[in-house]
């Protein structure tokens, strides 16, 4: 968790564990730095968020996506060098770079990177500001384990003042409210026998 994350929670949360050590030991094998963080990215942010996000996305308006840098063999390719060969201080991707210089157009390889960030900073200020105030409310703040709803309060009210860009932690607030209000209390009245076990789905890339 980050500084601004863990202002948010309850003192003594932190400290009680939010699986810091087995993320730790699950990816120790991988040494530290640029390799650790390449291994987290590949086993949890990619399939577990921006992955998830294309699938959605594209299936919600019945486009076939395709992610040609996730093939099999060119993963494992990539993995084959050292983490020096694809970052430098001043420029990342640089096997990626190597590989189609004189292929594709200068102007496109040396550009900065563009993401697709979903604006929910935008939307947390406008479009979304009465959803917020209807189920954000200080009592379902109180009755989510761990969260200060005076931190809250504060992100907010800056954020909306313009004077901080907390769309980050107000999204994961707002989602977090969400499921306590609508997911939560269906799934404790459902009867234990419907309840679908977890099954850890294994990843298509092994990082071993």
């Amino acid at each position: 968790l980050g500084p601004e994350a863990r202002r948010a929670l309850r003192p003594g949360v932190v400290d009680a564990g939010l699986g810091r050590a087995v993320v730790a030991a699950r990816y120790q094998r991988f040494g530290g730095g640029i390799d650790r963080a390449m291994a987290v990215e590949m086993d949890l942010s990619l399939p577990d968020d921006m992955l998830t996000k294309v699938d959605r996305t594209s299936m919600r308006h019945a486009l076939e996506v395709r992610a040609p840098f996730l093939d099999p063999a060119l993963v494992e390719l990539a993995l084959a060098h050292p983490a020096a060969a694809h970052f430098s201080l001043r420029q990342g991707k640089r096997l990626l770079r190597a590989a189609l210089r004189g292929v594709v157009p200068d102007r496109i390889l040396d550009a900065p990177k563009r993401g697709f960030e979903v604006p929910v900073s935008d939307w947390l200020g406008g479009a979304l500001a009465p959803a917020w105030e209807d189920l954000v409310t200080p009592a379902r703040l109180e009755e989510v384990a761990g969260l200060d709803a005076r931190v809250v309060a504060s992100w907010r009210a800056a954020h909306r003042a313009r004077r901080a860009d907390h769309g980050k932690a107000l999204w994961a607030v707002f989602v977090l409210c969400h499921w306590h209000r609508h997911v939560r209390p269906a799934a404790a009245a459902r009867p234990a026998a419907n309840v679908v076990p977890f099954v850890a789905v294994p990843r298509r890339v092994a990082l071993s």
